[in-house]
């Protein structure tokens, strides 16, 4: 079996509508870096992979970058294969528990307008029937002394969406 785990966060800036995507893939089983010892560093786990999203929200710059991560890997998965996807997104972790609703409603919202993201939560859930990956929430922004191994990778991926942002910002001014 080869296991493929999916650090992956997003950051957009409300005003400009400019959001940054990005993720660090790590070929080894959730459970086995869960209980790794080992200290991450930018060194030691590799480079995370960004993209620039315009025209978005944070809700929205979740999604397309969570597309985009699983459109980039497709071609470097090795069958039969376990991904899981990782990340700190109230709104990509809620889709699993609001898909019978959503596909219910025809992704509509109670007065039969289609919501807002409703594209790209249909091809969320075309994408989860072909990879069959499993969503996990993790806990961000937490303290250094809080952090386990799983959020000290995650604070990598965060750090760099945040960074990146700030300095497409910079240089917007």
């Amino acid at each position: 079996m080869n296991y493929y785990t999916i650090f992956c966060d997003a950051s957009a800036h409300p005003q400009t509508k400019v959001g940054v995507g990005a993720y660090l893939m790590i070929n080894q089983s959730y459970q086995t870096i869960e209980s790794s010892t080992i200290i991450p560093t930018e060194a030691n786990i590799g480079n995370c992979k960004g993209k620039v999203f315009a025209n978005t929200s944070s809700t929205k710059c979740e999604l397309q970058t969570f597309l985009w991560v699983i459109d980039d890997i497709k071609e470097s998965l090795v069958e039969p294969y376990t991904i899981t996807y990782c990340t700190d997104s109230q709104g990509i972790t809620s889709l699993e528990r609001r898909k019978e609703k959503l596909i219910k409603n025809n992704f509509n919202n109670y007065h039969g307008i289609e919501l807002h993201n409703a594209e790209f939560y249909r091809e969320f859930y075309k994408q989860q029937d072909i990879y069959k990956f499993a969503v996990i929430k993790v806990k961000g922004h937490s303290p250094e002394s809080q952090k386990t191994t799983i959020t000290k990778i995650f604070s990598i991926v965060d750090n760099f969406t945040r960074d990146e942002l700030r300095q497409i910002i910079q240089d917007s001014k």
